[in-house]
């Protein structure tokens, strides 16, 4: 008798799931919706699946009423402000040109490059426009919004090449580069108030808003959009794209050339007008152009067969004053050194409190030394728990190899309760140790330590001051 109950139990607890997933299609106007709404169409045009991802892949699109069509990221609302004072920005020092006639062409190779993106997209709504510009330039910014001037269009000649600067701002979007060089800009302004004002923020995404926080970063994002609109992105941030228009030409199976002359085109137009272009165009800094030629035409992209994901697990306050050998073991401060808010520290962080993702990396002789490569490794870190943390760095080491850096890159990033973010690790190594060194990466033959810090506040919702910011060393485990 227990197992039929079990049985029908389970039975009526499936159909209770399936109800609740059930969406009806309106097969005149192509949309999903939710299977109880008073707006659904007469039943002729009805037609019912299972699950809304089934409805989806035959076609169909959401209703925007029955559902939240937003991307599903972190900072989400965030972003969408940058890229509303971004926008603005722009068009404040640009003219706009809505009847180009390669606008059509242009945003139809978009959407082609979209279609093959090697990466899933995380569901920005694209579009390209044009700007009045004889100087040759492109920017992206967040949301989803792709500029090329009439002077780059003019000057390339074959479509690869325009295809490769379209890869290189699609990835400027994908990889968030507006929200990211938008937080460097604003802890250079604030210090440590900029974790509380982005906390703030988060608070007022979900319904409980700080009117003088939201005024203060509201004027800060358009002092950014400005600056953004004027200088573009960071040299590390223009190669990180690079990497992945290089990899969408490498996924394709197309020819890097394309990369390669437009770059060249770009940098010869540079030094043949040298002291007469704009600072504010992206393009104009000679030096950057040919380093970035050169790694886009040495490196090479490695996509792990399965992903390495990393776990933390603390196991003690890190010694910062540690001056004894570099061990696979992080330098960790004695249980009778500990002081009580210390011990408190450690006892309250749990196993696995942040996983960090690495799905490819990048190998490309170093532009700094001869004799050194520099392996970039390429992913995403998640907070699993609901206490704040800023990430202070990550140190790796290989078994009977010495003369590898720590992960630079991966330092001072700042991961709120439940949130995530993208990221790009550096590791220098001698050139004899690269093809080994990137045999253990990909079979996950990974040791060492991450050091972290908790974001403590106050009851005035200040951060605590004073002393030195400790540190919880937190070595890694590899699945």
């Amino acid at each position: 008798m227990k197992r039929l109950w079990l049985i029908l139990f389970v039975i009526l607890t499936q159909v209770i799931i399936f109800s609740q997933n059930k969406v009806v299609v309106n097969t005149k106007t192509g949309r999903i919706h939710q299977s109880g709404v008073l707006h659904l169409p007469d039943s002729l045009y009805q037609k019912e699946y299972g699950f809304k991802d089934l409805a989806v892949s035959d076609g169909f699109e959401l209703c925007r009423a029955c559902f939240d069509s937003r991307p599903d990221i972190y900072d989400y609302d965030l972003e969408k402000q940058l890229t509303t004072q971004s926008i603005i920005a722009i068009k404040n020092r640009n003219e706009i040109m809505y009847e180009h006639e390669r606008l059509e062409f242009l945003s139809e190779m978009m959407s082609s490059v979209l279609n093959r993106w090697p990466e899933p997209l995380k569901g920005y709504s694209y579009r390209l426009q044009i700007i009045r510009d004889d100087s040759p330039n492109a920017l992206a910014i967040a949301g989803g919004n792709l500029y090329l001037t009439t002077g780059l269009i003019d000057m390339v000649e074959n479509d690869k090449e325009l295809e490769a600067v379209i890869a290189h701002e699609i990835a400027h979007v994908e990889r968030r580069h507006t929200l990211r060089s938008f937080k460097v800009f604003q802890e250079k302004q604030l210090g440590a108030r900029a974790i509380i004002l982005l906390m703030a923020t988060l608070a007022a995404a979900s319904g409980n808003p700080n009117v003088e926080a939201l005024s203060q970063m509201t004027k800060l994002l358009a002092e950014y959009s400005t600056v953004l609109a004027v200088k573009g992105y960071s040299r590390e941030l223009e190669m990180e794209a690079d990497m992945f228009a290089q990899l969408y030409f490498q996924e394709n199976e197309l020819n890097k050339r394309n990369l390669l002359t437009v770059f060249d085109r770009l940098a010869t137009y540079s030094s043949t007008r040298l002291g007469y272009i704009p600072e504010t165009n992206a393009f104009s800094d000679h030096p950057s152009i040919r380093v970035r030629i050169k790694r886009v035409k040495d490196g090479s992209f490695y996509t792990l067969p399965e992903p390495i994901i990393i776990k933390l697990a603390p196991v003690g306050i890190l010694n910062t004053r540690w001056n004894g050998p570099i061990t696979d073991q992080p330098p960790i401060m004695k249980k009778r050194d500990l002081s009580k808010k210390e011990k408190r520290i450690i006892e309250s962080v749990e196993n696995n409190f942040i996983s960090i993702r690495i799905d490819r990396f990048f190998k490309a002789p170093s532009i700094n030394s001869i004799s050194k490569t520099e392996l970039f490794l390429l992913g995403s870190i998640k907070n699993n728990v609901s206490n704040h943390y800023t990430l202070k760095g990550m140190q790796l080491y290989f078994p009977g190899k010495s003369g590898v850096t720590p992960l630079s890159g991966f330092t001072d990033i700042n991961i709120f309760a439940g949130g995530n973010a993208e990221f790009i690790g550096r590791l220098t190594l001698w050139d004899y140790l690269s093809e080994s060194v990137a045999e253990e990466i990909i079979n996950k033959h990974l040791l060492g330590y991450v050091s972290v810090s908790q974001i403590s506040l106050d009851k005035e919702k200040k951060i605590k001051k004073g002393g030195q910011v400790t540190q919880i060393a937190s070595l890694i485990t590899v699945e």
